[in-house]
């Protein structure tokens, strides 16, 4: 049985990251196995979010606040492959497809992704130093928790006649995803800011669900992607806006 969760564990990092994982998961690449690890794939999140809020970090000690958060966000790209950025770009153009019959949708995927990264990096920037670290790692941990959750077993990323995960897969990723967000509640004390921020998470996660339905757009990796990029806006959004509330309190506290 662990055996089993470790090649499952394995799986994720193979499949979601370009992390060396895929000796591990050697003979576990069938396609059930492919929907069932994506209740690891928070694990494969907080794999790649720790080397980039180190290299934030040791970029702080010679760089500025943004130009550190780039080198952050390029450790994102490189050790992802910008497979859920791509995910989300694909969506878009699904999405602006079935809405437009001129044609002229070729940009909606590369405008949908630019407007995200964008809304990512500036809410980034926009937050004190001391909370980078702990909002990168919880922020990627939770948004694809609350993806695989979301989608839940109707997600087909091996194509529409594929096993997708089952019942148990969304509520462990989601479970997962909480862990660190709660662990970071406790630790930093705030607890409206991390609420907050899993909040907006979750009702950005909701939303573009609510799109794929009416729009008949199929659950697979790049409505994956969508879901995961989309939450993960609204969780560090969620934190700059509990943060400023606080800040705006403090300096003027007969407010």
């Amino acid at each position: 049985m662990l055996s089993l969760q470790l090649r499952l564990l394995a799986l994720a990092l193979a499949a979601w990251t370009r992390l060396p994982a895929a000796a591990i998961a050697h003979g576990s690449d069938a396609a059930e196995a492919r929907a069932r690890s994506l209740r690891y794939l928070p694990l494969a999140g907080a794999a790649v979010a720790l080397p980039a809020a180190v290299a934030y970090a040791i970029a702080g000690l010679w760089l500025p606040h943004e130009a550190s958060l780039l080198v952050a966000f390029g450790v994102l790209t490189l050790l992802t492959g910008a497979i859920h950025e791509r995910g989300l770009a694909a969506w878009c153009e699904d999405l602006a497809a079935r809405t437009r019959t001129d044609g002229s949708f070729t940009a909606a995927g590369a405008t949908g992704l630019l407007l995200v990264v964008l809304g990512r990096f500036e809410s980034l920037s926009s937050i004190d130093p001391s909370w980078i670290a702990v909002t990168l790692v919880t922020a990627a941990v939770f948004s694809r928790g609350c993806a695989v959750f979301v989608l839940g077993d109707a997600i087909a990323i091996d194509g529409p006649r594929a096993p997708g995960p089952r019942a148990p897969d969304g509520a462990i990723a989601l479970a997962l995803g909480l862990v660190p967000v709660i662990a970071a509640a406790l630790w930093t004390g705030n607890l409206e800011g991390f609420g907050t921020a899993a909040g907006l998470s979750l009702a950005a996660a909701l939303l573009v669900r609510r799109t794929l339905a009416p729009r008949r757009l199929p659950r697979d990796e790049r409505a994956l992607g969508a879901v995961q990029q989309l939450a993960e806006l609204g969780f560090h959004l969620g934190i700059l806006a509990t943060l400023s509330i606080a800040d705006e309190t403090l300096a003027d506290p007969a407010s």
